[in-house]
Order: C-alpha cells, then structure tokens, then sequence
C-alpha cells in the first residue's frame, strides 16, 4: 500500500481532478482505484515473473515436480512475448471504441454545456479506458520479465549455434535490453489508448476509431522491431567479448530509447493544454 501510494502519488497529482465525471461513468470506477489496481497486480505478478525467470534458468534439478515446472514457465514465457505483443492494438481498439462511442452518444453535447476543458476531456476517456482494461494491462506489466528472459535465452542459444558454454555478460546484456524493450511494448498500450482516444476527439466515427487505431498501434510496433532488429540482430549474432567497446552502450541507448518514447509521447499528448475537440449541438427531445 505504501509502495502505490508513493507512485501513484504523483501522478494523481498530476491528473486534471475535473476529468473525474467521465472516468468514473465510463470506466466505472474511479481513477485512483483504477491506478492502483493495476500496479498492485503489476508488482506481485513482476516478483512472481522474476522468480520464475531465474528458476526456469537455473533449472535445479532438485526442485519437486521440477520437468512439469520447466515446461509450465516455458510456456507462460511464450504467451508472455504473445501477450506484450498484441495487447496494445486490442487495448488501443477498446480506447477508440469507448470514446467514440460516447462522443457520438447523448451525453458527449452536454459537456460542451460545461466548462470542462479539451484537456480534461481526453485525460477522462484515457484513464476510463484504462479502467476497463485494468486486468490484462496489469498481467502484461507483470509478465515484462518473462519476455526478457524468454528473449534473452533464445537470442543467447542463437549466438552460441548450440554450444554448452554459458556467459553470464552475454545473458546479462540480452536480458537488461529485452526489459527495457518490454517496459516499451507495455508502453504502447498508454500510446494506442492515447491514439484511440485523439481518434474519437476528432470526430471519427466508432467503426473507424476502432479499426485504425489498433492498426495505426501495431504499425508503429512493427516499425519499431524492424528497425531496432536491424541495428541489434548482427550485434547479438555473437559474445559480447567479440564487440567493439563502445557497442554495449550502443546497445543499452537503443533499449532504453525504446523504453521510453512510448511513455514521453503519452506524457505529451495528456499534457496538452490546448486540446480541441469535436463540437456537438445537443439534440432536443
């Protein structure tokens, strides 16, 4: 508990209170709760995820039920790198259709009648979607480190063209990358929902917020893996003793880089002051 309030802190803090209404009626619960929850399960799951990392690396032999084990995490490893994935377009298609759909309802003219700014307005339907997709943004936050370590290994087994000899810079180097990586793809659920959401403010209808912003989320993900995969690819195709010394931070500046642009540009896109959105006269009964 404190551990979220201490994160969470400043960020609630940072969040236009008058979005609250709309958070509240169409994420159906409020925002803090929503926050909450999803560190919350984030965090836990991230221990759990960490442990089985090491115990799926390690594979000691002395473990009960240690050969149902090593598949069980073997496979949650795969549908770790599935679901970081493919969760952003999904997550970005939901923002897009909640936001649609009630800027063209009833209610979205209404809001004009208030004195609830363009900023306001987005940050609601953003944290609202969020709300409804709290369960499957949490599980992803919480798989990030079995996708490092199920990327890692199989980057490593890659390098070493099947040899038995183990370096621990080499996983080390391929695991930090691929965390930062994860921490980017969980990022590009906040930048669909952004997108999702920018949609839906402009007028779009829901059929076509929906469609593209889950394709506009997935094109910028499949950009980014290619050109990162260009740059990375030959520089892990062997040990990390074969580099050249400025490649390792090279390598790190480009995760890192991945990290974190997801979450500037959604920071951008809350923090713009002087949002415009789709006018709507209301409707007489």
């Amino acid at each position: 508990m404190i551990t979220s309030s201490l994160i969470l802190g400043p960020i609630l803090a940072w969040f236009d209170p008058h979005a609250a209404p709309i958070i509240t009626r169409l994420g159906r619960i409020d925002g803090a709760r929503t926050l909450v929850e999803i560190v919350r399960g984030a965090m836990t799951l991230f221990v759990v995820s960490i442990l089985a990392g090491i115990i799926h690396l390690v594979d000691p032999k002395w473990l009960i039920f240690h050969d149902i084990l090593s598949v069980l995490i073997g496979a949650v490893m795969v549908i770790a790198v599935v679901v970081l994935v493919a969760l952003p377009p999904m997550i970005a298609g939901l923002a897009g259709h909640i936001a649609a759909q009630d800027v063209h309802s009833q209610m979205f003219p209404l809001m004009g009648l208030t004195p609830l700014s363009g900023q306001a307005i987005f940050q609601g339907y953003f944290i609202a979607s969020l709300s409804r997709a709290r369960i499957p943004l949490a599980l992803a936050a919480g798989l990030i480190p079995l996708y490092a370590f199920a990327l890692a290994e199989v980057s490593l087994a890659l390098a070493l063209r099947g040899a038995f000899e183990f370096v621990s810079v080499d996983f080390g180097l391929r695991l930090i990358y691929y965390l930062l990586i994860g921490v980017g793809l969980w990022g590009m659920n906040l930048l669909g929902t952004a997108i999702g959401v920018n949609l839906a403010l402009q007028g779009r209808s829901v059929s076509v917020s929906r469609i593209f912003a889950p394709a506009a989320t997935g094109a910028l993900i499949v950009v980014a893996w290619i050109a990162l995969g260009s740059f990375i690819a030959p520089v892990f195709s062997g040990p990390s003793a074969a580099l050249y010394p400025l490649s390792i931070p090279l390598i790190l500046l480009a995760g890192l880089a991945a990290g974190i642009t997801p979450w500037v540009l959604t920071v951008r896109a809350l923090g713009q002051k002087d949002r415009r959105v789709v006018q709507r006269v209301p409707q007489s009964g």
